[in-house]
């Protein structure tokens, strides 16, 4: 009897194992159903903040708590908007099953006074469009990304390493930038005992300079985008000296070569239009995810800045005739001599522009002093 039933009770077991179905696996085994896509929420700067995956049709966004998704932003109404699928006969809400190509969504505005901005469009309360989660929403101070399930994965990015590359190009522009300068202070050296003081003061300068220009664009990059790229503005700073310098130099030399003084005088405009270029790189740095209409401001106002400052400056060169800002070996002058009688006959009349000029700076000082003078008067 016992054997019987011993039978018995293993071909009951046996057969419960053939009936039984296999475990399912992934997410059909833990009970979770498909996402129909990822919404994730970005800073201005493009940073994701958060994610959640979409479960499910109709879904609503808000400050409330018992909104699918909660924004904590006060210029976010509790119930700002609700996701939904288009109400049509091809599309049903009810039988659409979960991670089916979806052809578009509509996104209804609730009870907000902000609205909703979708590309350069506004909707407010009461309103609706439709939404294929190519363009962004912006609500308050965040935007939405929706990534739909039938949309294809962005292949992975490579890690950022370090870059030997741009090392040795910031390595470069650091070493032209200090022989440039020290290459300056040579020209400019009047006393040949104190060249290395003068050359270490122009090169510190020069380099608090670069550093402290490179450090406001980063601060700046870093409020927009959320990294500074320090690096990539000292590498534009550095870049627009070298060339600005170097452009400086050539010119100088080569007015000096030829006797071409005109060329001489146009250091200044080469620097401006030196900083201008360097300005205009660094705003595309700084701004470069804003409104195209914003970035055209910016560099307009940049471009008319560097244009008055140019003007302005050549304004005040008032000095006439020809002169050099920096003076060579002599082997280096390729232009035959003028004669001595030619040259006194032109530097007749240099006194006579000398004295105008010293007088105009006279009177332009007297004025001071006598508009002070008139203000202390008037305080008593």
């Amino acid at each position: 009897m016992s054997a019987v039933s011993s039978v018995d009770t293993a071909d009951a077991l046996d057969g419960a194992h053939a009936e039984e179905p296999l475990a399912p696996s992934g997410a059909a085994a833990t009970g979770a159903l498909p996402a129909n896509g990822l919404l994730e929420v970005l800073d201005r700067s493009g940073a994701v903040l958060q994610s959640m995956k979409v479960l499910h049709w109709p879904l609503t966004v808000g400050r409330a708590l018992h909104a699918d998704l909660v924004l904590t932003d006060s210029h976010v109404a509790g119930e700002h908007l609700r996701i939904d699928l288009p109400a049509t006969e091809d599309v049903d809400a009810a039988a659409t099953p979960h991670g089916a190509v979806i052809p578009g969504l509509v996104v209804h505005v609730l009870d907000t006074v902000n609205g909703v901005r979708k590309g350069r469009r506004q909707y407010g309360r009461d309103s609706h469009f439709d939404w294929n989660g190519e363009d962004e929403l912006t609500l308050g101070r965040f935007r939405l990304r929706l990534r739909l399930a039938q949309t294809a994965l962005a292949p992975e990015q490579v890690l950022a390493a370090f870059r030997w590359r741009r090392a040795a190009i910031t390595l470069a522009l650091l070493l032209a930038f200090a022989g440039l300068q020290f290459w300056g202070a040579w020209l400019g050296q009047t006393e040949p005992n104190k060249f290395g003081i003068g050359a270490a003061r122009m090169m510190a300068i020069g380099a608090a300079f670069a550093l402290g220009w490179a450090g406001l664009a980063a601060l700046l990059t870093k409020l927009f985008t959320g990294h500074p790229q320090f690096w990539r503005h000292l590498r534009i700073v550095l870049t627009a000296f070298v060339a600005a310098m170097l452009a400086t130099s050539l010119l100088s030399m080569t007015a000096f070569a030829f006797g071409w003084t005109q060329l001489g005088r146009l250091g200044a405009q080469v620097d401006w239009a030196a900083i201008g270029i360097a300005l205009l790189v660094q705003e595309w740095v700084v701004s470069r995810n804003r409104r195209r209409w914003v970035q055209l401001t910016i560099a307009g106002s940049l471009a008319a800045l560097g244009v008055g400052a140019a003007i302005w400056y050549a304004s005040k060169d008032t000095q006439e005739g020809p002169r050099l800002a920096a003076l060579y070996p002599p082997g280096w002058r390729l232009v035959a001599p003028v004669p001595v009688s030619q040259w006194v006959e032109e530097s007749r009349g240099l006194r006579e522009r000398l004295d105008v000029r010293l007088r105009n700076d006279d009177e332009s000082d007297d004025s001071g002093d006598g508009d002070a003078a008139d203000e202390g008067e008037d305080e008593n």
